[in-house]
């Protein structure tokens, strides 16, 4: 129960961390042609969707 209790609350703060800082992944979108990437609307919105699947994984495990 302790190990459960432990990967619940890693879980929550990593889910935490990943809402409150968006745009920290690496970018899927296609490079520009000067070789960088450009910056999707829809990355940020996707990592913090991410996050809060994290986030309740982690209160049901800490729970």
């Amino acid at each position: 129960m302790r190990l459960q209790r432990i990967f619940g609350v890693t879980f929550l703060v990593l889910g935490l961390l990943l809402f409150l800082t968006p745009g920290t992944l690496a970018p899927v979108c296609p490079m520009k042609p000067d070789g960088s990437f450009m910056k999707c609307h829809w990355m940020d919105v996707a990592e913090q969707s991410i996050a809060v699947v994290v986030i309740f994984g982690g209160l049901l495990a800490a729970l």
